[in-house]
């Protein structure tokens, strides 16, 4: 239970299911059309409540080359 954005017990978020569903599409499909990469001095993360960055998270984001015509 270190990790509960939805709550839990008798009182858990019922759109729980969907949101996890959704994000994984989401980052599916960004995934397919970008390449993210980190910044390698990335600074850490910062334990607190949640999990955190312990700082800003500079990324290089580029596009990938579209893929070719199947047939």
């Amino acid at each position: 239970m270190a990790y509960h954005p939805f709550g839990a017990g008798s009182r858990i978020c019922i759109g729980e299911d969907f949101a996890w569903l959704e994000a994984t599409l989401l980052l599916s499909s960004l995934s397919r059309r970008y390449r993210i990469q980190a910044d390698p001095g990335f600074p850490g993360v910062s334990p607190a409540i949640t999990l955190r960055p312990g700082g800003p998270v500079p990324a290089l984001v580029t596009r990938r080359p579209a893929p070719a015509p199947v047939g």
